[in-house]
Formats: structure tokens, C-alpha cells, sequence
């Protein structure tokens, strides 16, 4: 499952922390802690990382659904469309 988490710093602006997670926890801070290392360091990007104790305050981000195309708008199948817009023949 994709989280993103809201980090916010003292003393730099906030980031958004996005990361695959099968670990079925909600609580933001320990979902915070198992992303650090040993060290207590957390990778924010390839060039960048904090120590978990720069960290003020963390939240879950959750980010809206977002709709797909529905049967209502005449949308069945992307294939079977086309081909009926380009009167294809299954004969030749």
C-alpha cells in the first residue's frame, strides 16, 4: 500500500514522505521509525536524509479517490471501441 507521510521540520520546509508499505500500521510516527535505519536516519530522496529527531511532527496523508471513466459515458472497452470508430473486419 502506498503512504505518504507529512514530516514537519524546525528548521526546514515540510516534506512529503511517499513509500510502499505492507505493514498494515496507522499510526504515523512508528510508520515513521520503520523507515530508519540503525542509525535512526531516514532516506528522503538521493541526495537527502534527516535523523529522525529533526522531525517535529509527522501525519498520514491521505490523498483523494480518484474516479475512472464509468460505463454511464459510454466507455466499455478501449479496443472494442476503436475498432468500431475504424469499422475493422475481423475477415480480412
Amino acid at each position: 500500500m502506498l503512504r505518504t507521510l507529512r514530516l514537519r521540520f524546525a528548521s526546514r520546509p515540510e516534506y512529503d514522505l511517499a513509500f510502499e508499505s505492507e505493514d498494515e500500521q496507522t499510526d504515523p510516527w512508528e510508520l515513521l521509525r520503520s523507515r530508519a535505519d540503525a542509525e535512526g536516519r531516514i532516506v528522503l530522496g538521493d541526495r537527502d536524509s534527516c535523523v529522525i529527531d529533526d522531525v517535529v511532527d509527522v501525519r498520514v496523508v491521505e490523498h483523494p479517490r480518484i474516479e475512472g471513466p464509468t460505463w454511464e459515458h459510454g466507455l466499455q472497452d478501449e479496443d472494442v471501441a476503436t475498432a468500431v470508430d475504424e469499422n475493422y473486419d475481423a475477415q480480412s
